[in-house]
Order: C-alpha cells, then sequence, then structure tokens
C-alpha cells in the first residue's frame, strides 16, 4: 500500500484564513476528506502562517520547514523500529 505525506505551506489561505481570522478552515481537511473517500493512505500536514504572503521569503523558508518533517520523520521510524523489537 502506498503511503501519501502531503505538506500543505503557505499563508493564511493555507491556514484556511475567513471570517477576519475569527475561523480557520484550511483546505488541506478537503484535501484530507478527499484521500479517505478514495481508500488512499495519507498524512495531510498543514503549515499555513497568517501575516504571510507568498513571496521570497516563503520560499526561503521552505527547506527548514523540510528539514523539520525529514527529523520528525526519521524519530517516528526509529520509534517504529524499537516497537518491533519489543514485540
Amino acid at each position: 500500500m502506498v503511503f501519501y505525506r502531503v505538506l500543505c505551506f503557505g499563508d493564511s489561505l493555507t491556514r484556511g484564513y475567513f471570517k477576519m481570522g475569527f475561523h480557520h478552515s484550511p483546505y488541506s481537511d478537503t484535501l484530507e476528506q478527499l484521500f479517505i473517500d478514495n481508500n488512499l493512505s495519507a498524512e495531510i500536514i498543514t503549515k499555513g502562517v497568517d501575516g504571510r504572503f507568498v513571496d521570497p521569503e516563503m520560499v526561503e523558508n521552505l527547506p527548514s520547514m523540510l528539514a523539520q518533517l525529514q527529523k520528525i520523520e526519521a524519530k517516528e521510524k526509529e520509534v517504529s523500529s524499537h516497537e518491533k523489537l519489543l514485540i
């Protein structure tokens, strides 16, 4: 089975900003439901920041965001391998 990991990286629209910031409903919720509806396994990660605009600063921040996610994934794999040893 294929497992997908999707990073939704962007500004306040990615975070789901609406109603002048009193509510948030990220599009990643809909994306996640599409995966579920199609029997696909995925982790959807939403990293939208209010007040940011799609600009060079965001492009500069993407590598560090991906590096953080890789560290998390490595730790998850490490924990998973330890769990297998304990079973």
